[in-house]
């Protein structure tokens, strides 16, 4: 029978059902990473076959079977396992439940509101400084963190390192350098702003301090950073004013490294600047003459 006709069936014999829910909205984790979740549900009307009642909940997508407390009699209860990796749960609970009218018996159906579990352990305390260069590891300070936790700053995922369950170390991304970004602790089943950093400005290191070659010549250049470079890398921008004189690929330092060798070729005589910009870098500028 669909949900329609058993709402209708409902009010053809006048019975109904009212949920009240005895669970906490807040659960302290425990070691075992069970909770008990129940409900007292009260079945109007005289003709209820109360041996017909079946009270479950839908938690996490899944119907779960209810079973009476031994020590009260009208309270339904469920010990969740809740996934080592979550931090709240959503649920509701249904009653079936058969009704004799006239010689006949009626399935019935109810459902209640949805509710949240909460677990209030798994919490942050703190960013262990409020300022750094891109590329800075940063400590993030809590309880009951895991390996599916992750951490945004600015909009951009930052490498997120699980050092223990009462810490997380995540490096800064390549952000713009002297603005302030809101910091995010993300995981599957919720996100919380835990504060804010500044990114101060780093330096970006050439070999050289100046740049001389002749044309159809080659000279190698060595790019370097002070800490290894964040999640995706750091993309270099190499500019000139003089385009048409030199030839230079690509500067890309890869995640995890702090140099990179790229060979800038000499094309036509002229002489000009190099300008190197990274996002969280200060500016470096770098003279240069084909000849």
């Amino acid at each position: 029978m669909n949900r329609v006709l058993l709402a209708a069936s409902l009010m053809l014999t006048g019975c109904g059902v009212s949920f009240k829910n005895v669970t906490p909205e807040q659960f302290s984790q425990n070691p075992s990473n069970r909770y008990a979740i129940a409900v007292k549900p009260t079945i109007r009307g005289n003709d209820v076959v109360r041996d017909s009642i079946r009270t479950t909940v839908v938690i996490d997508g899944n119907e779960q079977e209810m079973k009476l407390s031994p020590k009260k009699t009208s309270t339904y209860i469920y010990d969740y396992p809740m996934p080592s990796e979550q931090n709240e749960a959503k649920y509701y609970f249904s009653v079936n439940y058969d009704v004799a009218r006239s010689g006949r018996i009626i399935r019935n159906y109810e459902q209640s509101p949805l509710y949240t579990l909460k677990l209030v352990n798994r919490y942050v305390l703190n960013i262990d400084v409020d300022r750094g260069p891109v590329g800075a590891p940063i400590r993030l300070i809590g309880r009951g963190f895991t390996t599916d936790d992750r951490i945004v700053v600015g909009g951009e995922p930052a490498s997120t390192k699980l050092m223990n369950s009462n810490a997380l170390e995540f490096v800064l991304p390549s952000l713009a350098a002297n603005k302030r970004y809101p910091v995010y602790f993300v995981n599957a089943y919720s996100e919380q702003k835990v504060g804010d950093i500044h990114i101060d400005a780093s330096e970006i290191h050439l070999n050289v301090e100046s740049v001389e070659l002749a044309p159809k010549t080659k000279t190698l250049l060595i790019f370097k950073i002070d800490r290894p470079a964040p999640k995706g890398g750091l993309d270099i921008d190499v500019t000139t004013n003089i385009p048409a004189s030199i030839n230079m690929p690509r500067v890309h330092i890869p995640e995890g490294s702090q140099t990179v060798s790229i060979s800038i070729e000499g094309l036509t005589p002229n002489d000009g600047a190099l300008f190197i910009n990274a996002p969280g870098f200060q500016e470096k500028r770098v003279p240069i003459v084909v000849k």
